[in-house]
């Protein structure tokens, strides 16, 4: 017996078997009612679990399949409310989160805007203009000169190449396949720089019109452009844009809206931000630091 007494795992089981009484004493079993709760598993409910199914299987559930879904309907239900009973969803940082966010849903939901009128589309227009510039375009062809094929000739024989295509060479006899098109239409520099990189997009919108230039470099190599068409950057009509201002109205109107909502919650509450403990140490000591 004194052996025993001596062990460890005696003495840790002895201790585990204290706390779990003490557990058990300090926290109150679920009190049984004699009523049971009620579930109610709506028309609505049933054909939402259906839609559900069809949307994911392309396919109406089987009647076994449909009950199968309602019987995980009913477990989902009544172990949802046990855990809440428990207070599970009590300091759960992803169900505060959720919570939070289906919150906002459903008052943007209640803050659906009102449907515009022109003058408050062009107002927003207005105020927004860098949002809805329409930027310079292009259009040009090019004679490509690769250098993994040129062994670094490319440059060189780009220039010589130039010298031919001014002096009325065809196009066709000058350069190497490219992986792209030779010729490109109303592109941006947006999109200049998507394909080619940004040397040979910011150099093509300011090349002269209908004459061979170069080379220039890109993310492919060198090549020889010549300029069709140009059109600068411009301010767009109403017209142009209005399904797009619309719809960032709307979504301006939501967020404004929201905010006006939080504001009248916040007022509701009184709030007291508490200085972390090591903060106020931290301040402490640079406090004894400064003085002399």
């Amino acid at each position: 017996m004194r052996r025993l007494t001596r062990e460890p795992l005696v003495h840790f089981l002895l201790l585990g078997g204290a706390l779990f009484a003490l557990y058990a004493l300090r926290t109150p079993a679920p009190q049984e009612s004699s009523t049971p709760q009620r579930i109610v598993v709506s028309q609505g409910d049933i054909e939402h679990l259906a839609l559900s199914w069809q949307m994911q299987w392309q396919r109406p559930p089987t009647p076994d399949e449909l009950q199968g879904l309602i019987e995980a309907y009913i477990r989902e239900e009544i172990l949802c409310r046990e855990a809440l009973a428990l207070g599970l969803d009590r300091d759960d940082t992803i169900i505060r989160r959720r919570l939070a966010q289906k919150f906002e849903f459903v008052t943007e939901d209640l803050a659906a805007p009102p449907e515009p009128t022109r003058e408050e589309l062009a107002q927003f227009l207005e105020q927004h203009l860098d949002r809805y510039e329409i930027p310079a375009r292009v259009s040009f062809v090019h004679v490509y000169f690769s250098p993994d094929r040129r062994s670094g000739s490319a440059e060189e024989d780009a220039r010589r190449a130039l010298e031919s295509l001014r002096a009325g060479a065809d196009a066709a006899a000058h350069g190497d396949p490219f992986l792209l098109d030779l010729e490109f239409h109303d592109k941006s520099v947006a999109e200049l720089e998507h394909q080619f990189g940004e040397d040979l997009a910011r150099a093509i919108m300011t090349v002269e019109l209908n004459a061979w230039q170069g080379p220039v470099l890109s993310a492919f190599g060198w090549h020889v452009v010549k300029l069709a068409e140009r059109r600068a950057a411009r301010l767009p009509q109403l017209t142009e844009v209005e399904e797009r201002v619309r719809r960032d109205w709307e979504a301006a109107h939501r967020v404004r809206a929201n905010e006006e909502m939080f504001a009248r919650l916040r007022a509701r509450y009184e709030v007291v931000v508490e200085s972390p403990a090591h903060a106020n140490s931290n301040a402490a000591s640079a406090a004894d630091r400064s003085v002399p």
